[in-house]
């Protein structure tokens, strides 16, 4: 277990012990290899569930303006909830754009900073091992070994699984928080500084503006982005 981890699990416990938080909301772990799953802990006990490793893809401030929905039913306004919430970099970003537009409460918020690294996809892994399923994945000194169900292994590197976002990420810390854990990533250059983001950003606008319109040309108005989007 991290040391970061374990950090994040003691001040989970205690917020919901001193009840100073009604609700830490974190990661758990998944069910498949390289997936963590949102994990929303009401009780001291329950904090022990959390984790942090490289697979908490999912931005959490999708779940903010949730609990604080009213319900235009009720007669009376109850007592809005104290809510805790461990983002990065990405995430912080969101809550932000969420106070600003008054969709939460700030007064009402715990932001809690986990250093961030780079989460790596487990769709990207998925193609490198083809049709055969994924059963493990073992992190080392910026090496992936990953082992399908055949029992074959591919060892790759750290790089070459992130998510895409990740790749050219420059500012992995929250602009605001209330509780650092561990030591911020203070890096603001990319871990793929070759990634096609910077070819993309060379272009000219024209260019830029006729590949937009070829990309989103494909768009079937599902609305996955619009329910995804935290904002």
């Amino acid at each position: 277990m991290t040391s970061t981890q374990e950090e994040i699990r003691r001040t989970a416990a205690q917020l919901l012990a001193d009840g100073k938080a009604d609700l830490v909301i974190g990661f758990g772990e998944g069910t498949l290899p390289m997936r963590a799953t949102p994990f929303f802990a009401l009780e001291p006990e329950a904090a022990q569930e959390l984790v942090w490793n490289s697979y908490c893809l999912n931005n959490l401030a999708l779940y903010l303006p949730i609990c604080f929905a009213l319900d235009p039913q009720a007669k009376e306004r109850p007592p809005l909830p104290k809510v805790a919430i461990i983002v990065k970099g990405c995430d912080g970003r969101s809550v932000v754009g969420l106070i600003k537009e008054q969709q939460v409460p700030r007064e009402n918020l715990i932001i809690i900073a986990a250093p961030c690294e780079g989460m790596l996809d487990a769709a990207i892994a998925q193609r490198v091992m083809g049709a055969n399923e994924i059963v493990a994945v073992e992190e080392n000194n910026g090496k992936v070994t990953v082992k399908d169900e055949t029992g074959r292994e591919e060892k790759l590197d750290r790089k070459e699984l992130l998510a895409e976002a990740c790749r050219f990420c420059t500012h992995r810390t929250p602009a605001i928080c209330d509780i650092a854990i561990g030591e911020p990533t203070q890096s603001e250059t990319p871990a793929v500084p070759d990634d096609p983001f910077e070819e993309f950003s060379r272009k000219p606008t024209a260019e830029k503006w006729e590949q937009f319109c070829r990309e989103i040309s494909k768009c079937v108005f599902c609305k996955a982005c619009r329910s995804a989007c935290p904002n």
